[in-house]
């Protein structure tokens, strides 16, 4: 349940992470699925039309617990890659949470536009990736790689990042591929429940909590999805909801949310 507390379970979860963390050391089976901490636009009115929008005070202090938790699960363990969305909320996310692995670590981190958020709206759109680059306070993110389209999410040739059931899916799909080409053992991506939830794992993922997941074969031939790790159904952090849904549902057509 959303906001339920740590009990005797959470010890066994916490040493099943460790475990599963230390056996999957190869071809990207280990990926830490981060959402980003709580933005301004999901509490105050006045920034529900704001372009990218950054993070509240709670969301820092979100990200500052996450940070303190993930410093002693990996401690020991080798992170060889970071993935963010260019969106202003998941780099300070990952900035906050992961300095010790961006700035001090030397943990290569790049923005990659198919972890982005999926609508269209002001808030759901990233800036120009000139002016990511001209943000000194995201020197450490790589934004060489951005898809050329960004932030363009409306146009014929953006179809890839357009808000329909079967481009978030597809989008999906060439994420897992991606990082399925790559011979790296732990990958932390920081993204957007949104996209996670519709375009892989069918699960409502809290602010600044995490899930754990493998990439395996899909049911469909050439397919790939992600399987989660046991015990990893309310996220390390206790903040997501313990719902599945199919892939590609719209958030307006599930009921009792």
């Amino acid at each position: 349940m959303l906001g339920q507390q740590p009990s005797r379970g959470s010890k066994v979860q916490l040493a099943s992470l460790i475990k599963f963390v230390s056996q999957n050391l190869k071809n990207v089976t280990a990926i830490i699925l981060i959402c980003h901490a709580e933005a301004l636009h999901s509490v105050y009115q006045e920034h529900k039309g704001a372009h990218d929008p950054g993070l509240t005070s709670e969301g820092v202090a979100q990200c500052l617990k996450l940070r303190e938790h993930l410093k002693t699960r990996l401690s020991g363990r080798k992170v060889e890659r970071i993935i963010v969305s260019p969106m202003r909320r998941t780099m300070e996310t990952a900035l906050y949470t992961l300095d010790w692995l961006v700035q001090d670590g030397g943990v290569p981190t790049e923005a990659s536009a198919l972890w982005q958020a999926i609508y269209n709206k002001p808030c759901d759109t990233g800036r120009a990736i000139e002016g990511i680059k001209l943000d000194k306070t995201f020197d450490c993110v790589d934004s060489s790689k951005i898809d050329s389209i960004w932030p363009d999410k409306t146009s014929p040739r953006a179809a890839l990042y357009h808000c329909f059931p079967h481009s978030i899916i597809q989008r999906g799909q060439k994420a897992l591929r991606d990082l399925d080409k790559s011979d790296e053992g732990i990958v932390i991506i920081v993204s957007h429940n949104g996209f996670m939830r519709m375009g892989l794992i069918g699960q409502w993922t809290g602010n600044a909590d995490y899930l754990v997941h493998s990439i395996v074969q899909g049911e469909q031939y050439g397919s790939l999805k992600l399987i989660e790790q046991e015990g990893m159904e309310v996220g390390a952090m206790w903040r997501s909801v313990v719902l599945k849904t199919d892939l590609g549902v719209l958030p307006e057509e599930v009921s009792n949310i």
